[in-house]
C-alpha cells in the first residue's frame, strides 16, 4: 500500500515481463519485505494496469506499507531518483533496511528508471528467506528474460496470410461468409501477436 497515491496491490514474486503483468514484482534475488538489507520491487508505469503510474507523486516522509505472512512493515520514503535503465546500483545489497521501488521513466517513453526508496521503521526480521542468485546479464526493470521472436514471427505471418486470404475471399465469396470465416482468425492472431510483442517491453514499462 502507498496511501498517498491510493495504491493497494498484491505483489507478485518475480520481475520478468510475464510476472509483472500481474502486479508489482518482488525481485527474488533480494530479501523479502521486513527483512534486512534492500528489498526491490519492480512495477509497470504505463501498461497492464500501470500500478506505478503515479510513483513520481510519492514524496519524502510518506509511507509504504507491506503485509506478508511475517507481519506488517512500514517504510518511510527518504527520497527518489532517476537512473539509467537497468541500473544495478539501486538493486545492490545495503547496510540499512530499505525498500526500493522501480518503474520506467518517463511514462510511455521508458528512457530511464524512476526509483523511490523507503527505510524500514523498527527492527527488521533476523532471517533472510530464499534469496536466489541473479542470472548474469539480467537487470531488474530492464530485462524481459524472454526472447519471443519465434512466436512474433509465427503469429505475424498467420495474421498477414489471413489478411491476404480475407481480401481474396471478399472478392470471390459472399462478404458475410468471408467475414464470418476470417474475422475470428484475424482477431485471435492479432491478439497473440501483440501479447508476444508486449513481452519485449521492459517489465517496468
Amino acid at each position: 500500500q502507498i496511501p498517498s497515491i491510493g495504491l493497494q496491490k498484491v505483489i507478485a514474486q518475480g520481475v520478468t515481463a510475464d510476472e509483472t503483468k500481474r502486479g508489482p514484482g518482488h525481485d527474488p534475488t533480494t530479501p523479502l519485505p521486513g527483512q534486512v538489507s534492500n528489498v526491490v520491487i519492480v512495477g509497470r508505469r504505463s501498461t497492464y494496469g500501470a500500478p506505478f503510474k503515479n510513483l513520481d507523486l510519492v514524496k519524502t516522509g510518506q509511507s509504504i506499507i507491506v503485509y506478508t505472512s511475517q507481519g506488517r512493515f512500514v517504510y518511510r520514503v527518504v527520497g527518489s531518483a532517476v537512473v539509467p535503465l537497468g541500473s544495478t546500483s539501486v538493486t545492490a545489497s545495503t547496510t540499512d533496511n530499505r525498500i526500493t521501488l522501480i518503474t520506467a521513466n518517463p511514462e510511455y517513453l521508458w528512457r530511464s528508471e524512476l526509483v523511490v526508496v523507503g527505510l524500514l521503521e523498527g527492527k527488521p526480521l533476523a532471517s533472510v528467506t530464499n534469496i536466489r542468485q541473479r542470472i548474469p546479464g539480467v537487470k531488474p526493470g530492464l530485462t524481459s528474460w524472454v526472447t519471443p521472436l519465434a512466436p512474433i514471427i509465427i503469429w505475424g505471418e498467420v495474421f498477414l496470410l489471413t489478411l491476404v486470404a480475407a481480401g481474396i475471399l471478399y472478392r470471390t465469396w459472399q462478404p458475410v461468409s468471408a467475414y464470418v470465416i476470417t474475422t475470428p482468425i484475424l482477431i485471435a492472431s492479432l491478439y497473440l501477436l501483440f501479447e508476444n510483442l508486449a513481452r519485449l517491453l521492459p517489465p517496468s514499462a
